[in-house]
């Protein structure tokens, strides 16, 4: 078997961390990115099946690097998890009304994102 990728875009060490041990648990492998050019690094080197994307980056938006990812790699459309602990706003709203992306609220429980992950999944 393969094995899968899921790319975490996550400024903040203790969520990343947090994030590699349950998609660990979930049997796949995390590539922590804290930027759009190592998250472009990553995707130019494995295949990645799911994105997991912090909304508010020190500088940069992570819609805007979602977006500008699924440009670039358009298997991975709907295969976005947003994650913010602030409340979505109006423009990710509308993304996710148009895709199916998907949006988490920090802090967030471990079942809950073991669940995302296995319906993101497939």
């Amino acid at each position: 078997m393969n094995q899968e990728y899921i790319l975490v875009i996550e400024d903040e060490e203790h969520i990343s961390s947090l994030l590699r041990e349950i998609i660990k648990l979930h049997g796949a492998k995390a590539l922590i990115a804290e930027s759009e050019e190592d998250a472009l690094a990553f995707l130019a080197e494995h295949s990645i099946v799911l994105a997991i994307v912090d909304l508010t980056l020190p500088d940069a938006n992570g819609l805007v690097i979602a977006q500008n990812i699924c440009a670039k790699y358009p298997y991975l459309s709907g295969k976005v998890l947003f994650t913010s602990g602030y409340e979505p706003e109006d423009d990710l709203l509308t993304h996710l009304e148009q895709s199916e992306d998907r949006f988490i609220a920090k802090p967030f429980h471990l079942t809950d994102i073991r669940q995302e992950l296995t319906e993101m999944m497939g």
